[in-house]
Parts: C-alpha cells; sequence; structure tokens
C-alpha cells in the first residue's frame, strides 16, 4: 500500500506568492517520473559526513566532539541518548543515506558526488577517510547499479582536513581512491585523478562531465598559499577540456565541492581566472554544481569578470547531506533536457526532517521508512521563467528590494533549518553575485587580509598555526615553507620516504 500525503504551503510576500509544494511519502519513497527521450536526471549528494562509529543511545551532548560515540569510558551517565535517525550536532548515519538512495524510485542517470563523507570533525585518521569512501561506494553501487557516478574530493576528505598538499604526499588518498572510482572514472581520467584528484569523463552523447579538485583554491589549505602550480595546472587543463568539447560539439557539467568565489572558501586569483574561462566557454558549459555550504545557494558568474558585466553562467550550491552543523539531510535532482544540445532546465530539493524523529523515544527504531520531503521545484516555485543566468540575476536583484523574499529563499535553501554559509549572512547578497576576489571586496567595501581571516577564523592571514594542529603544521608543511630553511625542521619530517 502506498500513502501519499500531498500537502500545498502558500506563502505571501508583499509582491510574491510562493507555492512549494510537499510531498510526503509514506513507505515507498519519492514517486517514480517518467522521463522522455532526450532527458537526464541527476542526484547531486554532497557534504555526507558519515559517521560510521555513529551509535544511537551514546552521548549526543559530549564535551568534545564526535559525539553519539560509544564512550570510552562505559561508566559515564548518559544525558542525551543519541536518536536512532541521528542528531543535529554528530555525523550522519550511513543508514540515513540508505533511506535516500532507495527513496529515489525514479532510478538517476548519473550521480554527482562532490565530497566532503568523513565525520566533521579534526580527529578523522586516513583509515577513517578510506573507509568512509569505500562504505559510500558500497552502496552506491549495490543501490544504484550501473549509473555513472562522477565522484570528487572535498576539504574533510584530507588528512589533516583542508590540507592537499599535492603528489605524491597525497597518495595514500588518491591512489586507493583510483581504484575503488576505476569502473566510473575510466582508464583516461583515471591518468588525471591519480596525479592531482580532477579528471573528466564522457556521461552520454555530446555530454561530458567535469569533477574539479576544488582544494587546489580553498583558503584552508595552506599549501596553496605556499605554492599554487597545481592549481594554475588545473585551469590550463580544464581549458583544455572546454577547447576540444567545444571542438566536438559537446556540452560540459563542471562539478566540484567548494563553489568560487571567496564566499564559498575559493580564495586567489583562482576565482577569477575560473570566472573569465567559464565567460569564454559559456556556450560549452551546461552547467555548475557544487557543495560544502550546507545549505542552497548559488554564485552568479560574469563576462569577463566584470563588477557589473553580464551574468553568463551559474554555479548552483546543492545544501549538504550532514546534519552536524544542525542541518537537516538534503539533495537535489537536476534534470537536464533537450540531447544533444542540452540544457539545465531545473531541479528539485528534498530533505529529511530530522526533528521529527528520536524525541518521544529517543535511540529507539522509528516505525517505517523515514519520510522525505519535497522542499521546493526550481525554477516554478522561486517564481522564475526559466534556469538562465538572467533569470537567476532578476532573482538577486529582488534581494535588494523585498526583505521577505529574500528571507524566503533562505528559508527554501536551509531545507527545514535555519540558512548556513561558510561566511557571515550579512555576505550574502555580494558573496552571490560577485566570485572575483577584487569585485568581492569592492562590494563589501573591505580588503582581501579581512575576507582571509573570516573565512578561516584567524586572526592573522598567514599564522597557520591558527588553522591547523602545531604537530600537522611541522610534519606535512615546514619542509616547503618559503622562507624557512630545512634545516629548521627535524630531520625525521623532513625526509618523507616513510610516507
Amino acid at each position: 500500500m502506498v500513502e501519499i500525503i500531498f500537502m500545498n504551503v502558500i506563502k505571501h510576500t508583499s509582491k510574491y506568492v510562493f507555492a512549494v509544494y510537499c510531498f510526503y511519502i509514506l513507505l515507498c519513497g519519492l514517486p517514480s517520473e517518467a522521463r522522455d527521450d532526450g532527458r537526464i536526471s541527476v542526484l547531486h549528494l554532497t557534504d555526507l559526513h558519515i559517521d560510521l562509529s555513529y551509535a544511537a543511545g551514546s552521548e549526543s551532548l559530549c564535551l568534545k566532539p564526535p559525539c553519539c560515540r560509544i564512550a570510552s569510558d562505559p561508566s559515564l551517565p548518559i544525558r542525551s541518548p543519541a536518536g536512532f535517525v541521528g542528531e543535529y550536532n554528530c555525523g550522519t548515519r550511513l543508514e540515513v543515506l540508505q533511506s535516500a538512495l532507495e527513496a529515489v524510485h525514479a532510478r538517476p542517470d548519473v550521480v554527482v558526488w562532490t565530497g566532503d563523507n568523513a565525520p566533521h570533525h579534526e580527529g578523522t585518521t586516513r583509515e577513517d577517510v578510506l573507509a568512509t569512501f569505500k562504505a559510500v561506494t558500497r552502496e552506491l553501487q549495490q543501490r544504484l547499479p550501473g549509473v555513472a557516478v562522477v565522484p570528487s574530493l572535498g576539504n574533510y576528505d584530507f588528512v589533516p582536513v583542508h590540507s592537499d598538499p599535492g603528489p605524491p604526499l597525497n597518495s595514500w588518498l588518491l591512489g586507493p581512491l583510483a581504484e575503488l572510482f576505476s569502473d566510473w572514472i575510466g582508464d583516461e581520467g583515471l591518468s588525471t585523478f591519480r596525479f592531482a584528484g580532477y579528471y573528466d569523463v564522457k556521461l552520454a552523447a555530446n555530454l561530458r562531465a567535469v569533477a574539479l579538485n576544488t582544494q587546489m583554491c580553498h583558503v584552508k589549505n595552506l599549501f596553496q598559499f605556499v605554492d599554487n602550480t597545481l592549481g594554475q595546472e588545473q585551469l590550463a587543463w580544464l581549458e583544455g577540456v572546454l577547447t576540444r568539447s567545444k571542438q566536438n560539439g559537446e556540452r560540459v557539467l563542471i562539478t566540484g565541492h567548494i563553489p568560487p568565489g571567496m564566499f564559498g572558501g575559493c580564495w586567489g586569483k583562482a576565482s577569477h581566472e575560473y570566472e573569465m574561462l567559464i565567460g569564454r566557454f559559456q556556450e560549452t558549459v551546461v552547467g555548475q554544481l557544487f557543495g560544502h555550504q550546507h545549505s542552497g545557494s548559488f554564485r552568479l558568474l560574469r563576462e569577463d569578470g566584470k563588477y557589473l558585466g553580464k551574468p553568463v553562467s551559474v554555479a548552483h550550491v546543492t545544501p549538504g547531506f550532514s546534519t552536524f552543523k544542525g542541518g537537516n539531510p538534503a539533495f537535489r535532482l537536476y534534470e537536464l533536457r533537450e540531447a544533444p544540445t542540452w540544457r539545465l532546465a531545473g531541479f528539485k530539493q528534498f530533505f529529511l526532517q530530522l526533528s521529527d524523529y528520536n524525541y518521544e523515544a529517543r535511540g529507539m527504531e522509528p516505525t517505517g521508512s523515514l519520510n522525505w520531503v519535497l522542499g521546493y521545484t526550481a525554477p516554478s516555485d522561486l517564481n522564475m521563467t526559466d534556469m538562465s543566468p538572467t533569470a537567476w540575476q532578476q532573482l538577486r536583484d529582488r534581494f535588494d528590494v523585498d526583505e521577505k523574499y529574500k528571507s524566503m529563499f533562505h528559508d527554501l535553501e536551509g531545507s527545514g533549518r535555519p540558512w548556513q554559509g561558510p561566511g557571515p549572512l550579512s555576505d550574502f547578497l555580494c558573496g552571490t553575485s560577485q566570485v572575483s576576489d577584487g569585485n568581492l571586496q569592492e562590494c563589501l567595501g573591505t580588503n582581501e587580509e579581512i575576507l582571509v581571516r573570516r573565512y578561516t577564523d584567524s586572526k592573522h592571514t598567514y599564522v597557520i598555526t591558527s588553522m591547523f594542529p602545531f604537530d600537522s603544521v611541522l610534519d606535512y608543511f615546514c619542509p616547503i615553507l618559503q622562507g624557512l630553511h630545512p634545516s629548521d625542521c627535524p630531520p625525521q619530517l623532513y625526509d618523507r620516504s616513510h610516507i
């Protein structure tokens, strides 16, 4: 028996009416939808932050994360037992991901999986990271067999977190993942993935996907402060992929973890050069899918990277699947249409209202299936005509004159919880409309030093010990820091042959 409760929530503002159609699906999951020829559905999963050690009934309000795990001292009293489904300050249960994959009855054609898989704390080990990748890969292969998967790396997929030193020091991660992803990426993609964590792969006739390693511009990745050669090589490689795709009449779907612009944490000239590149190939790039932020959002990329330039592309930010920062698990289903020229037609955003569980009988298994809610559909529920850059610019312009409209957008993108961003909400208007660092600084009326402090929680831009544990700084960074002689580093740390 299938029971579907249909709820039409009408929310009014002074000028606009939002119709948000929410389906509460009991027992069966999301409704199947027949797709005509020439359409491709894309399931986007990001920021899973799976905790394989999550234990229902354990302490959820521990003094030192990670919580919701069996305590080392079993005699300690449990004040707030962890719920069976999850807790807002803990890692995500693998069973929640299983539920989401089972709920997608209209099997997607492609899964875009944009990283941050390990628990959201800095004590994660290499073994933890690899175990989580293996667990998620197994779930995707078993529950969506034969579906193309485009995986990429997030900042919490490295140890220490945020830190991608490049080859060969990242081979502990890229080597095993290359073997794990080989059936998805293919031989050609594996050559660049093994080297630096990025690649491209053909998805369908005249459609190619690119997976970027966005750690090469992450403001908390110290190595890109020291030497951004790998980041420049990735941009040159991307230019080559886009050039060949344009010549071959292909469209390209760009994916990655951190969206462009300091508002997402992508620092330096990399964002500006990326924006310029997208402008040159605006007819080739069919869409951009990113994560990292944990709530939904978007970025407008402008022609020639100019402050008031014409919007030529949109980077879409899918909300995270993680519960750790107080969010509800969420995902999006995008749709591409009109093969073989392709266009991004829209998306549906689903979430699990975690507060519906755990509180009557914490730690007890709920009866029946989890209820995944359709939060909203774009472009229709945003009162937009289509998914074009111009339509998203018009949406952004409404925020300037209608505070209720902007608040409504944040409510929708928060998926039943307060909206989250990598920076303060006061930066939202500038952050969504300006990708280049210089343009963002002009819009906010600030400077680079303040921006970097704001997005790294650092008192000083280059005080690396405020970003990383001191032992990690010595172990990973000491030998290569500019202005620091190798003799200042312990010999056993300078010699990397043991890695």
